[in-house]
């Protein structure tokens, strides 16, 4: 216990304390103040004061005259709020607990180089990645030629026949049961070499007019096309005519802008008159084979005129 004036208890911020009057009095507290409670007290002197934790015990001439209640919930001039406390930080999963992406890869595996017309050809699926539980519905189509069988699995086998017109094959796979934000398609091609065909066949001509049909083909041919060129002699052709003629051919032809490995000439044996095949033929086609129509045996060269003996 100890005493206080009463100017001390107007600092304990109970400001409007006025002079006591009569037997009692009552504390008039402001907002501003921190006492919350009016309490009555009697005006006797010497004061003496007693401070506990939320109350303020005035004593009269040894007697409790008056309790006065502290309180914590005084206005007082506004302070910004705390910021907020951070955000945990993100835990990394373990190695084996880390999400898996739901969609799998596609891949298709196809030959990589042309496949003859008429000659199956087989297109394979695999998957990798992916939601595991998920169990693929394979559908394939094709552009040409016909699905032979493995629909509705990972391996197809198409029959090619015909296919050689298109000069290619397209295969869709589309995959069904993954989820919509995946790709479900894929496609592979296939290029399709048709049969080779003849563009040109005639006799003996002139050297111009043979520059304009070799012209003529190599304007025509496709990026995958080979020329074959076959020359006949004739039963009553020089030896070794057909063999001086195809290298007159080929310079020409590569004059013209064929490169080597698109163009093959071919000596055809024999036919009764002299002839000339050109061909177009798909790179992976089979090639043309010469038809000639006089055996060889049969063929006897006239022989050489000997030189006149002047006297």
């Amino acid at each position: 216990m100890y005493g206080r004036s009463k100017q001390e208890l107007e600092d304990l911020r109970c400001p409007n304390i006025e002079a006591f009057q009569g037997l009692s009095r009552t504390l008039n507290i402001f907002p501003q103040s921190a006492c919350h409670a009016i309490i009555p007290i009697i005006p006797l002197s010497p004061w003496r004061f007693l401070a506990m934790k939320n109350a303020l015990l005035i004593f009269g001439s040894s007697l409790l005259t008056g309790v006065l209640a502290l309180g914590t919930s005084a206005q007082t001039p506004e302070q910004p709020a705390p910021p907020p406390p951070p955000a945990p930080a993100e835990k990394a999963l373990p190695e084996d607990q880390t999400l898996a992406d739901p969609c799998p890869k596609i891949g298709l595996k196809a030959p990589n180089q042309p496949v003859r017309d008429g000659v199956p050809v087989r297109f394979t699926a695999s998957l990798s990645g992916g939601d595991k539980k998920v169990v693929p519905i394979f559908d394939w189509s094709v552009s040409a030629g016909a699905i032979r069988s493995g629909q509705g699995t990972a391996n197809i086998e198409v029959d090619t026949t015909g296919a050689g017109v298109d000069r290619v094959i397209h295969a869709t796979l589309l995959i069904g049961g993954l989820s919509t934000e995946c790709i479900s398609s894929e496609t592979s091609v296939v290029q399709i070499a048709g049969p080779a065909q003849k563009a040109d066949e005639f006799g003996p001509v002139s050297d111009e007019e043979m520059a304009k049909r070799i012209e003529s083909i190599i304007a025509s041919l496709s990026s995958n096309d080979q020329v074959y060129i076959f020359v006949y002699a004739g039963r009553t052709n020089v030896r070794g005519y057909a063999s001086s003629t195809l290298r007159q051919i080929r310079a020409h032809a590569l004059k013209s802008g064929l490169t080597s490995d698109r163009l093959a000439t071919v000596d055809g044996g024999y036919r009764e008159e002299a002839a000339f095949e050109l061909w177009a033929v798909p790179i992976g086609a089979e090639p043309p084979k010469p038809t000639p129509t006089v055996s060889a045996r049969e063929i006897v060269f006239p022989r050489p005129t000997p030189p006149v003996k002047r006297p």
